[in-house]
């Protein structure tokens, strides 16, 4: 019997609840060490990339403790999402001028695959708004909610009240990398996205299936 071939067959195995408490403590480890990086970076891009990309190892620490916590795989999406929430507020080290409500319908949580790209993108939007919503300096109301359709869909939805787009802007046509990587991560979740501006501040809609279109790999 060709063992490469058994092994290639077996089912993947997911992660012990103690593996999923590892893997978030390292992770917080490395998110850390990046944010101390940042501390001494001498260029304001380069120390904003550094704490971008401390947010993201967090999000993903923050998701393995959860599943660590958890008796089931499911990720309830309400105390998922406040987390994110928060680990981006630790890093941005600007809670005076930051107000949050988080809103998902009760008892809502999906499988892990689907809450990966769903924080992720919510930390995207989140560093947008901290970095764009009010230059001068004026608190920032964000709000993120997701509500569980009858259609077998969910809406996830971040909004602030910010100043909005520059005059002539079409995030449709826009290439920046932030536009390309929430693109990308409603692909993963099989959603379709959408931009409205609220004349006061943004929103941010992505509606997706709880479970992939048939045929299509999760």
């Amino acid at each position: 019997m060709n063992r490469m071939a058994t092994f290639e067959q077996s089912p993947a195995r997911l992660p012990t609840a103690e593996e999923d408490h590892r893997i978030s403590n390292s992770l917080s480890v490395i998110s850390g060490l990046v944010r101390l990086k940042a501390t001494d970076a001498k260029i304001d891009d380069v120390r904003q990339i550094l704490l971008d990309v401390a947010g993201r190892i967090e999000t993903v620490a923050r998701l393995h403790r959860l599943l660590a916590r958890s008796e089931t795989t499911a990720v309830p999406l309400g105390q998922f999402l406040g987390d994110v929430c928060a680990a981006m507020m630790l890093i941005a080290a600007d809670d005076d001028r930051l107000r949050i409500a988080i809103e998902c319908s009760d008892g809502l949580a999906v499988a892990a695959n689907k809450a990966l790209p769903l924080g992720l993108m919510t930390a995207e939007l989140f560093a947008n708004s901290i970095k764009y919503a009010h230059p001068t300096g004026v608190p920032t109301f964000i709000k993120v909610a997701c509500r569980d359709e009858q259609d077998g869909r969910i809406t996830f939805l971040f909004e602030d009240d910010g100043i909005g787009f520059p005059e002539h802007f079409d995030p449709a046509r826009n290439e920046s990398l932030g536009m390309k990587i929430l693109d990308s991560l409603s692909a993963q979740l099989h959603g379709l996205s959408e931009w409205q501006d609220l004349g006061i501040g943004l929103r941010f809609l992505c509606r997706f299936p709880v479970r992939a279109p048939a045929g299509e790999q999760t």
